[in-house]
């Protein structure tokens, strides 16, 4: 899926936008507005984006804390796993279960640190419309199939107060180095 980004300084056009949008089948979960004014958006009944989601890095820091819990998971069966050769098979087999559960947790605390750590962050991929979006303007972020690519674009292109802003794939990878 490819996510195409517009920015337009008009709550109207913005609703204009969604109303061709939905005509032309594109649902509210493919299509987001962030802006500074919530409340605009909230009165005109848009699909605002979610602050965990695509506002803030949650998601982003929560799947690598994930990550990051299975490796250390891994690590530590391997570790008891070299430092206990001797063990009988029934002691391996409640070993195993031990490890498997100390690895969920691993990967839950992961998850969790993540996801808190990220909320502290800008989405890295929204970082480079900060300023736009700080003097008040509409970011419409529309995720699409490729081939439909040129499609929206020409709908857009009918709407006089919004102007392109940019493409990207709707794909984050938890260890992007934010530019």
């Amino acid at each position: 899926m490819k996510r195409l980004y517009y920015l337009t300084k008009s709550i109207n056009c913005a609703e204009e936008i969604s109303n061709s949008l939905h005509q032309q089948g594109v649902t509210d979960w493919n299509f987001h507005i962030i802006s500074k004014n919530k409340q605009d958006i909230e009165q005109h009944h848009l699909h605002k984006a979610s602050y965990f989601f695509h506002e803030r890095d949650g998601y982003r820091m929560a799947e690598r804390g994930a990550i990051i819990g299975v490796l250390a998971g891994l690590c530590a069966a391997v570790g008891f796993l070299m430092a206990t050769p001797e063990i009988s098979a029934n002691y391996r087999l409640i070993s195993m279960i031990s490890l498997g559960f100390v690895t969920m947790i691993l990967i839950a605390f992961g998850i969790g640190f993540g996801a808190i750590y990220g909320l502290d962050f800008e989405n890295i991929k929204i970082k480079r419309f900060h300023n736009q979006l700080e003097t008040g303007e509409y970011l419409l972020m529309i995720d699409i199939k490729k081939e439909d690519s040129s499609k929206i674009r020409t709908l857009l292109s009918e709407h006089q107060d919004v102007r392109e802003a940019g493409e990207d794939q709707t794909f984050v990878n938890p260890f992007e180095i934010p530019a």
